[in-house]
């Protein structure tokens, strides 16, 4: 981990200094949207995989969530284990 951040402000700090190749998302505690997210990070980070994390799980919701950019939309009720295992195959797709 290279950072965390709890505002869009704060995210475009961490992206643009840390330069990670995940970024792992709460979509419920930031104060922008998805696609906000997305849109001002990326010129910082192309290559960089976008994970987010939801406590919503409906198919509307995980459309939404990868249309605005994000690779994979993680429900909240998930185990450690399984969260891990996401973030080490979307390390090795970046490889």
């Amino acid at each position: 981990m290279v950072g965390t951040a709890r505002t869009g402000s704060d995210l475009i700090h961490v992206v643009r200094d840390q330069r990670p190749d995940i970024i792992l998302v709460d979509l419920e505690a930031t104060d922008v949207s998805a696609e906000w997210i997305v849109r001002e990070t990326k010129p910082y980070v192309p290559d960089s995989r976008f994970v987010a994390l939801s406590i919503h799980s409906d198919s509307t919701s995980v459309r939404r969530t990868l249309a605005a950019g994000f690779h994979r939309h993680v429900n909240k009720g998930f185990e450690l284990g399984y969260l891990l295992s996401i973030l080490l195959e979307d390390h090795v797709l970046l490889d």
